[in-house]
Parts: structure tokens; C-alpha cells; sequence
């Protein structure tokens, strides 16, 4: 006859309480390892999580585990998302090494709620949020920042049980734990009681009616939404790396709900301290993963705070249609900094009311600010609805679900990039762009030029052949890049525009129109009977060049047929360009103080060349009545000394 030797462990364990069955919840062990432990006991305390475990519905998804132990220094044995049955779990248990050492509880309730609690690592929306500590010991590293360390994760909505051994001293064990403490923290004088204890933990967690939802479900309104969103993040000294990371968190936290995978939502990333650094652009990426890992690979730039060049680069070089920015969709901005601009700070309110008048609506998030002054001019108006402050990097996460309920909220979003005039749709056009090359311009602000180019042909029937394009740009001398037949394709013109070189040099726009009448209006270079003539003069000063000759020769164009807007950058006297344009000046001549603001002097330009009734028609179509006429013709010719020969 045998004996059956049963453990008395298993006799005690009691069923899940009823109203824990299906309970969905989150759940991290925070571990002391330190040397007062020892590693007899630490063994004890790893029976717990595995009693603790039991009854758990790990299998099915309803509960998630990770683990965190430590003792000088914290470590994450393992995330909530890591495992996803109870066997891997209690295997991974199993082989977790005792790390003797000091007792920093301080560390680890930290990487608890900044590197567990996230979404990358398991934590789930709408699912309660609960730690359970166990620790033999006082805090003697970072003993001032324990307190606080659980009061933040409490503020982020984790609940905290807190497990005490041997303690005479509860204080501490007190502060970590959450409110009523005499529910939430438990004592006992040996680790061998733990065993006992698993029960009356439970049936605290399972006794709470009401669970502190810690990750916000996201706002229904949003879920169809349409946007271009764009972060500008503060990577300055002063917000140090392990912020940083918070804020990459950050980030990553709010695209969660983010319909990326459909399209709805296109995500770009810049970043920022001396210099700004675009990360990736809005159609870098089309999954939320892919994302996720550009997020996680954004390296940390330290230096100066230098808001104002990002806030140009994020409105000039991101929400342009050849990086991602699409009509009629909102377009949002997202700036999370720590300080006041310390490079530029003059330019930096400015940069931002650019940015919103044009339809960006900018989001501002400080942290740590006592003057929040900068801050507010950033924000879109009302400053209460748009400008949100934390003390703490940590807060960041908790700061999510106001910054979506205020988006999603909105009830008309701001369009920026404006939809095509319909009654553009179907026009047949002849365009030539002409392009002030010269030293005044300098060479960024002719890729702007170009920009604008690009952006105002995105809805131009090109691949059709109802539109055809020709550049030419002209400094000291013009240059023809390419005639109206050169491409066929919005592709082939668009490669054709970024590759136009910048050519300094004097501003002598008279043979340039000249070259534009008379070399690419021409029927061998591509202009069509019947079609109407347009020409779009861009440039930043008078001419000093055949200043003389300019205006007569866009008089002649215009005589000819062909219909000149002329664009102005920074001018205080716009006579000459008054007399470039068509008439009436007021809708044929555009002025502008920045080459910034180009991009949005698109729709204004469009608007004007769309409303024309009746076009006007340069290239007369043959008379159909000589379709067939046999004709002898002769020329003569006046080749006397008064002509000239230029006149011949």
C-alpha cells in the first residue's frame, strides 16, 4: 500500500472569488530582491505570484502579468504582453535569479509606471490597472522618492497593494499603498505567511465594485476621423534622455486608437533642440507598427531650445502635399516642450500664428513651466482648450485622454490644404511658371518656390494631357528647365522641378518674359490652339536688369494672349509687379512677406485662375474655311536700315 503525499499548498488554495471570474485586468509584481531577503525566502515570495496565480483567466487574454524585481537596481523580468498562457508564465516565474543588493523601491515603482504600465508592453485600454509589492524592507536608496513615486502611479489610476514582511516600521508601506490603507496594505511577520495572505489580497481586489480605469478608452467621435498629425518634440539638455523616452511614450500612447493601418490617420515626427531634425514624414509610414519602431529609434538631441525653426520646418518642409498632407483632411500639430526658446525665442510666437493661419491647429504641452507665456501664443485659440501644462514628464501619460477629448471634441475641424475648384476639373491649360533664381532669394527659399510649384500642380489633370507645364527661372540670365512637351506626366514634372539647380546672380525678369513669349508659347514647344495661356510670375525684388524693358514685355505677353499672375515675396514696392499682372491688378497680383506663406497664396491664385467665365484664348485655331484653300503666297519684306537687324 502507498501513500499519497498531497502539499498542503494546494489544499489552501481557494476558488477565484465569483465576481473575479471574468474580471479583465492588468497586473505587475513588483519584487524585493535585496540581500535582507535572502534567497530562501525570495523563493517564498515567487510561491506567492504563483498562488497569487492560480485561478487566474490568463489563457483566455482577461488577465495579463509582468514582473519587476529589485534591489539596487531594478529589473523587468518580464512584460504583460510577453506571455500569453499561464504555463509560460509560471515557467518564467520559476527562473527569475535572486539579485541581492540595497533596497531601491523608489526605481522600480518608476520603471513600473513609465515602462510597464504602457502600451507597448501590454497595458490595455478600459482594463483595470493593478501592482501588488512585496518587499522585506525600508527604502535605502531613494527613500525620499518612494512616497512620491507610488503617489504618481496612484494618480495615473494603478492600484497598489502593498505587501510588507517583518516590517516595524509601516510608514513607508503605508504611502505606497493605495487609499483606505488599512484595504490595500497587508503585514505579516514571516514569508511563509505569504502563502495565507493570497486570500485576503484577492478578495480586496475582487471586493472593489467600481475599477479605476487607468488607459482611457478612446473618444467614439474620433474613430472615423480623418488627420495629418504632426508631433514637435522638445529634445533640448534640459529635458534629459530618460524624459525623453517618456515623451517618445507619450506619443506612442496617443497614436494607440490612431486608425493608421486604414489611412485615416498619417503621423510625422520632428524633433528639436539647436537644430530641428525631421524624423520621418506623414507617408514615411503606413502601419501603426512600422511607426512604433520609427518612434523607438528616435535618438535623443541634446542643446539649446530652438522652438522657432521647428515650427517653421513643421509648417514649410511637413504639411506639404509632397510629404503626406492631403486635401480637405485637418491637419493637427502636437508640441510637447519643457522650455521657453532660449535661440530665435523673438521668431517663435510668430512661426506659430504662421502656422495657424494657415489651418494648422496646434496643440501646446509644457512641462515644468513656471511662465507659460510662450506656450500660449503657440496654442491654437481658445488658449484653454489648446494649451495644456504638467509639472512632471510622468504626468505626460495621464495627459493623453485631455489632449484627445479636446481634438475630438471639435465639431467643424480647420481644413488647411483646400480641395480642388471644381470647376477647374476639366480645364485645359497651357502653364508656364517663371522663377526669380537671384542672389536675393537666397537658396532655401527657392526650394520653398519650388514647393509652392509642386503644391499648387497636385490637382492639375497632367497625365491626361488637359494641362500642360514648362519652368523657367532666371537670375542674371533665364534658363528654360523644361518646354510644356518635355513631360507627360505628373511624375516626370515633379522629379523635373526637384531637380532644378538655384542660379544666383542679378534679377533681370524682362528677358525672361521675353524668353517665355517668344521660346515657349510656340507651337513646337508645346502650346495649343485653342487652349488658354497661363503664366505665374514668382519673385522677391525689382528687377535691376532691363528694369526699363520689364514691363513692356509682359504687356507684349499679355498682348499676345497670355495671362500673367504675378506673385511678390517681401516687396515694399510692388509697381513693377503691378504692372507684370493682368488686369485688374487686385486679382491678378499677390503679394506676400514671406516665402513661407507661398503655400497658402495657392488656393488664393487658383481660386482666381478658376473664375474666369471666359478664358482667354492665345493660339487662334485655324479658320475651318481654308481647311482645304490652295493658295499662292508671297512675303515682302522690309530689310532696310531703320528695321534692324534684332527687328528682322
Amino acid at each position: 500500500m502507498s501513500l499519497v503525499v498531497v502539499p498542503t499548498w494546494v489544499a489552501s488554495q481557494s476558488a477565484f472569488p465569483s465576481r473575479c471570474t471574468d474580471a479583465r485586468i492588468d497586473l505587475v509584481f513588483v519584487l524585493d530582491a535585496s540581500t535582507s531577503v535572502t534567497e530562501p525566502n525570495f523563493e517564498l515570495m515567487k510561491d506567492f505570484v504563483k498562488d497569487f496565480l492560480y485561478e487566474a483567466d490568463i489563457d483566455s487574454g482577461n488577465v495579463r502579468v509582468g514582473v519587476i524585481i529589485y534591489s539596487t537596481k531594478d529589473h523587468v523580468e518580464f512584460q504583460m504582453n510577453t506571455y500569453n498562457t499561464k504555463t509560460d508564465v509560471y515557467i518564467a516565474i520559476d527562473e527569475i535569479p535572486y539579485r541581492y543588493g540595497s533596497t531601491n523601491t523608489a526605481d522600480a515603482l518608476k520603471t513600473m509606471r513609465t515602462e510597464m504600465f504602457t502600451r507597448r508592453n501590454g497595458d490595455r485600454p478600459g482594463v483595470e490597472n493593478i501592482c501588488i509589492v512585496v518587499t522585506d524592507g525600508v527604502s535605502n536608496i531613494n527613500a525620499r522618492r518612494t512616497i512620491p513615486e507610488a503617489e504618481q502611479a496612484r494618480a495615473e489610476g494603478i492600484h497598489i497593494y502593498a505587501i510588507g514582511i517583518g516590517l516595524s516600521d509601516t510608514r513607508e508601506l503605508d504611502g505606497i499603498a493605495s487609499k483606505p490603507v488599512d484595504e490595500n496594505r497587508f503585514a505579516v511577520q514571516e514569508f511563509s505567511e505569504l502563502r495565507d495572505l493570497r486570500h485576503k489580497v484577492f478578495s480586496a481586489l475582487c471586493s472593489t465594485e467600481a475599477p479605476i480605469i487607468t488607459t482611457p478608452a478612446p473618444v467614439v467621435s474620433c474613430a472615423d476621423a480623418r488627420i495629418d498629425l504632426v508631433f514637435v518634440l522638445d529634445a533640448s539638455t534640459s529635458v534629459t534622455e530618460p524624459n525623453f523616452e517618456l515623451m517618445k511614450d507619450f506619443v506612442k500612447d496617443f497614436l494607440y486608437e490612431a486608425d493608421i493601418d486604414s489611412g485615416n490617420v498619417r503621423v510625422g515626427v520632428i524633433i528639436y533642440s539647436t537644430q530641428d531634425h525631421i524624423e520621418f514624414q506623414m507617408n514615411t509610414y503606413n502601419t501603426k507598427a512600422d511607426v512604433y519602431n520609427a518612434i523607438d529609434e528616435i535618438p535623443y538631441r541634446y542643446g539649446s531650445t530652438n522652438t522657432a525653426d521647428a515650427l517653421k520646418t513643421m509648417r514649410t518642409e511637413m504639411f506639404t502635399r509632397g510629404n503626406g498632407d492631403r486635401p480637405g483632411v485637418e491637419n493637427i500639430c502636437i508640441v510637447v516642450t519643457d522650455g521657453v526658446s532660449n535661440i530665435n525665442a523673438r521668431r517663435t510666437i510668430p512661426e506659430a500664428e504662421q502656422a495657424r493661419s494657415i489651418g494648422i491647429h496646434i496643440y501646446a504641452i509644457g512641462i515644468g513651466l513656471s511662465d507659460t507665456r510662450e506656450l500660449d501664443g503657440i496654442a491654437s485659440k481658445p488658449v484653454d482648450e489648446n494649451r495644456f501644462a504638467v509639472q512632471e514628464f510622468s504626468e505626460l501619460r495621464d495627459l493623453r485622454h485631455k489632449v484627445f477629448s479636446s481634438l475630438c471634441s471639435t465639431e467643424a475641424p480647420v481644413i488647411t490644404t483646400p480641395a480642388p475648384l471644381v470647376s477647374c476639373a476639366d480645364a485645359r491649360i497651357d502653364l508656364v511658371f517663371v522663377l526669380d533664381a537671384s542672389t536675393s532669394v537666397t537658396e532655401p527659399n527657392f526650394e520653398l518656390m519650388k514647393d509652392f510649384v509642386k503644391d499648387f500642380l497636385y490637382e492639375a489633370d497632367i497625365d491626361s494631357g488637359n494641362v500642360r507645364v514648362g519652368v523657367i527661372i532666371y537670375s542674371t540670365q533665364d534658363r528654360i528647365e523644361f518646354q510644356m512637351n518635355t513631360y507627360k506626366t505628373k511624375a516626370d514634372v515633379y522629379n523635373a522641378i526637384d531637380e532644378i539647380p538655384y542660379r544666383y546672380g542679378s534679377t533681370n525678369t524682362a528677358d525672361a518674359l521675353k524668353t517665355m513669349r517668344t521660346e515657349m508659347f510656340t507651337r513646337r514647344n508645346g502650346d495649343r490652339p485653342g487652349v488658354e495661356n497661363i503664366c505665374i510670375v514668382v519673385t522677391d525684388g525689382v528687377s535691376n536688369i532691363n528694369a526699363r524693358r520689364t514691363i513692356p514685355e509682359a504687356e507684349q505677353a499679355r498682348a499676345e494672349g497670355i495671362h500673367i499672375y504675378a506673385i511678390g515675396i517681401g516687396l515694399s514696392d510692388t509697381r513693377e509687379l503691378d504692372g507684370n499682372g493682368s488686369k485688374p491688378v487686385d486679382e491678378n497680383r499677390f503679394a506676400v512677406q514671406e516665402f513661407s506663406e507661398l503655400r497658402d497664396l495657392r488656393h488664393k491664385v487658383f481660386s482666381s485662375l478658376c473664375s474666369t467665365e471666359a478664358p482667354v484664348i492665345t493660339t487662334p485655331a485655324p479658320l475651318v474655311s481654308c481647311a482645304d484653300a490652295k493658295i499662292d503666297l508671297v512675303f515682302v519684306l522690309d530689310a532696310s536700315t531703320s528695321v534692324t537687324e534684332p527687328n528682322s
